[in-house]
């Protein structure tokens, strides 16, 4: 089980992506070779902190716990969240497109 205070959350989340470049790319394979290309890339700042706990309520956050590897490193966890409510929690955002 793991548990954790908004409070925390709201500070991490704060403190880690205060400004955050997000990537999306485009795959092919090739000659049995895996390629990609960086289609585009947003940058976000400032998120509503407190838009956090109602993203969360509202199952647009969700948490994804990802077991122990045989590395023997412990396991850990992601809050996810899908790119077209993005929007709701970074306002502050811009695109850019990469040509090529």
């Amino acid at each position: 089980m793991a548990v954790w205070t908004l409070l925390h959350l709201h500070e991490r989340l704060a403190e880690k992506h205060h400004e955050t470049f997000w990537i999306d790319v485009e795959t092919r394979i090739r000659q049995n070779t895996e390629e990609f290309r960086v289609a585009t890339i947003e940058h976000t700042k400032n998120p509503i902190v407190s838009q956090f706990d109602v993203l969360l309520e509202q199952g647009k956050i969700k948490l994804d716990m990802m077991l122990s590897r045989p590395s023997g490193h412990g396991d850990t966890y992601s809050f996810k969240m899908a790119k077209k409510d993005r929007p709701l929690l970074f306002p502050e955002s811009e695109t850019y497109v990469i040509n090529g």
